[in-house]
């Protein structure tokens, strides 16, 4: 009877044991979370590093992301709760809490300036050859067309002097350009160097003409709320993977992942590395503020997209929970 007593003991102990080993717990059940991005999937390198190096796994989350052409397609998405969280530009956010179609908030910064490069036919040697001629925008009004704008002008020429032409996404601005259907467009990377190496030619940069962030992290107000600690979570991985791409010492098993992930010429895919970690230095953990939120405010009035006076910057912000991700 002791014996068999002993035996039971040890019995519940053993099973005790095991299910406290870590390696034999319960799988921790991952939460869900929707992100949309858009065009092209090198400029969320940080996104996608943070899912292949289990950054976000570690905060409990499985991340999905999904691709749209243009950014007003990933706002909608995200204004209908088809996806959670979304990589837009801050305009094209703002714009729908600023229209009433949806409460969109931005709480993080992600590329903090635009890398696109005006690339044009290669028989275009400056920017006065670009009088008369078409260029290839995203949409008509957009923050990208805007700082195309600001870069022409910049370069001496008037918002008349040429005609642009809405196409879409940066993979269609450069099909259109091999169509020969424009004359210029940006283009992203790592199509910027695929032109490049092709005979097209790099007239500029809009980093030239604007330090606005060209891709933020936006979410809906009650669902940040709601699920506090997924967000947090979610910008803790991201900055994690911006930190592990601004080491120069994983550049090669970073442009493996985007190699895969955009099809793109390796050559291409280095340069773009070199290009925002060592040249723009594009990653900056989401530093934000209400001023860089303003003067996008400004940007978008001038183009019309909205009507002065402008909003108050804070009542589209909300930085706590990019406080809390750097706080641990």
């Amino acid at each position: 009877m002791k014996r068999n007593t002993v035996f039971a003991i040890l019995l519940v102990l053993a099973v005790a044991i095991l299910g406290a080993a870590p390696g034999l717990a319960p799988a921790q059940e991952l939460k869900k979370v929707k992100h949309g991005y858009i065009a092209e999937p090198g400029y969320y390198w940080d996104v996608f590093e943070a899912q292949a190096l289990g950054f976000f796994k570690e905060e409990g989350l499985d991340v999905e992301s999904t691709r749209f052409d243009v950014t007003s397609q990933a706002v909608t998405a995200l204004v209908t709760g088809a996806i959670n969280v979304a990589s837009p530009t801050p305009d094209v956010a703002m714009l729908a809490t600023i229209k009433g179609q949806g409460d969109v908030i931005l709480i993080s910064n992600e590329v903090r300036l635009p890398t696109w490069d005006l690339m044009v036919q290669p028989e275009i040697k400056s920017y006065a050859e670009l009088k008369g001629k078409v260029l290839g925008v995203s949409q008509l009004q957009s923050a990208s067309t805007l700082n195309l704008r600001q870069l022409l002008r910049k370069h001496g020429l008037k918002d008349n002097d040429y005609t642009i032409l809405q196409v879409g996404g940066s993979g269609k601005r450069y099909a259109a350009l091999k169509s020969k259907q424009i004359a210029a467009a940006l283009i992203t990377e790592p199509l910027n160097f695929e032109a490049m190496d092709a005979g097209y030619r790099k007239l500029g940069g809009v980093y030239e003409a604007s330090v606005v962030p060209s891709a933020v992290v936006a979410v809906t107000r009650s669902w940040a709320y709601a699920n506090e600690k997924v967000v947090v979570g979610f910008l803790r991985a991201l900055y994690k993977a911006q930190d592990w791409l601004n080491n120069l010492k994983n550049k090669k098993e970073a442009v493996d992942l985007m190699v895969e992930l955009s099809k793109a010429q390796r050559k291409s895919v280095e340069r773009s590395y070199d290009k925002f970690v060592t040249e723009l230095k594009v990653y900056n953990r989401g530093d934000l503020s209400a001023n860089v939120v303003k003067k996008t405010l400004e940007d978008m009035a001038e183009i019309n997209a909205i009507s002065k006076p402008i909003p108050d910057p804070s009542k589209l912000l909300d930085l706590s929970f990019r406080q809390k991700a750097l706080a641990k």
